[in-house]
């Protein structure tokens, strides 16, 4: 399948237009950490970042905390039902018709680096060149160490029996899928493939998503330094743990 291209180079001093999408659910002070650490992102002159965040179905005040606290928030309210990737097709079906170079996936168990948006204008810059369907992926690494990786970028390996999805290393620049705990998908995936596949109510939507940009011919930039701080999800650790049966897996 062609890959659409631009004529126009791209213009490295244009603002970009970020909208980002967050879902939560019943954890008012993980996502009091998130709100703090995404206000005081360092947008320079070159971003225009807009939130969007559905509170689905919380009773722990979270959306009348972010009411009086985060006015800017565009909050929307859900009845509990609509989960991770549920929550995030909400959220793309409000904003679609919005102008935006980029959509932002972000969970909101994340704490975001000051330069997390700064650190992603090389790889927009190198994609921007050719105008191609691509997705920009940062790292997350664990809160007790500030090292060790817990979400991003993925390698994708065939087994003898199934596949297996690995943590990329930082000296991946282009990686097979990714975590979207932090995640910019440019318009023009948006356009080439649609968004996330609503056969997945809750997990892997992302890991989907991913593998069907690359299938499509477009590129995964994996970005070099951690951009947040995340742990990993309890269920998540034990269905991919090394130490976790076969069949347990399948049944997770």
């Amino acid at each position: 399948m062609e890959i659409n291209k631009s004529d126009k180079p791209y213009n490295e001093h244009k603002r970009i237009n970020i909208i980002a999408l967050v879902s939560c659910h019943n954890r008012l002070e993980k996502t009091k950490k998130f709100l703090n650490s995404f206000y005081a992102l360092d947008e320079s002159k070159l971003f225009s970042l807009n939130l969007h965040l559905l509170d689905d179905g919380s009773n722990d005040g979270t959306g009348k905390y972010i009411e009086k606290y985060h006015p800017s928030v565009q909050l929307y309210y859900g009845d509990g039902s609509y989960y991770w990737a549920g929550g995030m097709r909400y959220l793309y079906e409000q904003v679609k018709n919005q102008y935006y170079d980029y959509l932002l996936m972000v969970n909101d168990d994340i704490v975001l680096d000051s330069k997390a948006i700064i650190n992603t204008q090389p790889y927009i810059v190198k994609a921007k060149e050719s105008s191609i369907a691509h997705a920009i992926v940062g790292n997350c690494v664990k809160y007790e160490n500030h090292t060790e990786h817990s979400y991003g970028g993925l390698k994708y390996i065939r087994l003898w029996f199934g596949y297996r999805f690995l943590m990329a290393s930082l000296e991946d620049k282009i990686v097979d899928t990714m975590n979207m705990n932090f995640c910019l998908i440019s318009k023009e995936a948006v356009n080439a493939i649609g968004f996330l596949d609503p056969v997945f109510r809750h997990q892997r939507a992302d890991l989907d998503y991913g593998l069907r940009l690359r299938a499509y011919g477009g590129i995964i930039y994996n970005i070099t330094s951690p951009v947040c701080l995340c742990d990993r999800n309890e269920f998540e650790s034990n269905s991919y743990s090394s130490n976790t049966s076969y069949f347990k897996k399948i049944r997770s």
